[in-house]
């Protein structure tokens, strides 16, 4: 028995010393050329710009979380959209990330969806993403909700506001949010 423990725990220790099943894991086989399963992945035929952006809502703090509050709510994430020469309104998606997780869990699909289109942004909610300070509390998924109403306006202000560069690229009347990480939205 004591043999058969040496040998688990000696295959044990190469594995976690070569890293490749514990730390990375093994990726996914990429899709066949020209395969159906690999359409819905290709760039559509529009430029993509992208920026870091940070929506700040002075009216809602943000409670102690074995870390100091906040008494204004930062909302940091990314913004990705058919770049400036390519004439809106677009509709927009926005994402909101579940506990533990960030807003770069589907750049890749962002930028996808941006290139066929659509005004996209990510966003870690303060309480809720895996960086918060004090780490991730499930409470605040109560407040995400009202963070999305929030970047919602902010991004109609900045659609609406001359020299932005958002100016005229977002339609307020087709907004979607999704809770689903960015890479389900093609697989159902």
């Amino acid at each position: 028995m004591k043999r058969f423990l040496l040998v688990v725990l000696v295959l044990v220790l190469l594995l976690a010393a070569s890293g490749a099943v514990f730390q990375y894991g093994r990726e996914p086989e990429p899709f066949p050329i020209g395969s159906e399963s690999e359409a819905p992945l290709q760039p559509g035929p529009k430029q993509v710009q992208k920026y870091e952006v940070i929506f700040i809502d002075d009216g809602r703090p943000v409670n102690a979380n074995d870390a100091a509050g906040d008494s204004a709510r930062h909302v940091e994430g990314m913004v990705w959209h058919p770049a400036s020469n390519a004439k809106g309104p677009y509709p927009v998606v926005v994402y909101m990330h579940g506990l533990t997780s960030n807003q770069g869990e589907g750049d890749y699909l962002a930028e996808q969806l941006a290139s066929l289109g659509y005004v996209v942004v990510a966003v870690n909610y303060p309480l809720t993403t895996l960086l918060a300070p004090g780490g991730p509390n499930i409470k605040g998924g109560v407040n995400q909700p009202a963070d999305i109403g929030f970047i919602i306006n902010s991004l109609l202000r900045q659609s609406n506001t001359p020299g932005h560069e958002l100016e005229g690229m977002v339609d307020g009347t087709r907004i979607g949010v999704t809770d689903r990480p960015l890479g389900e939205l093609f697989s159902s």
